[in-house]
């Protein structure tokens, strides 16, 4: 058993380049990218028991990464609206 999660493990750093690619896109910050590709395979190095070593494990890489992306976008959206809001007297809609 432990053999198979060291292969899932292995087998996930495959997909690094591919989900260090897709968090640019979505990011547009090295540093936010390397960091959210590290968190992603922290997730699935924690999971790896649950994981099924004989299916594919891009689409779950890439899932989970887009997944933090979205969520991390979404916090700097929300944050970026309230300073805005802050530094410029209006009320945003959510502060209302």
């Amino acid at each position: 058993m432990r053999d198979d999660r060291r292969r899932t493990i292995e087998r996930a750093y495959e997909h690094w380049p591919a989900a260090y690619g897709l968090a640019m896109v979505l990011l547009g910050d090295h540093a936010r990218a390397e960091e959210l590709c590290q968190d992603t395979f922290l997730r699935l190095m924690t999971t790896s028991s649950d994981i099924d070593p004989t299916r594919p494990l891009g689409g779950l890489v890439l899932t989970t990464l887009r997944n933090l992306c979205i969520n991390e976008l979404r916090r700097f959206r929300s944050t970026s609206l309230d300073e805005w809001s802050e530094a410029s007297g209006t009320v945003t809609p959510e502060r209302e």
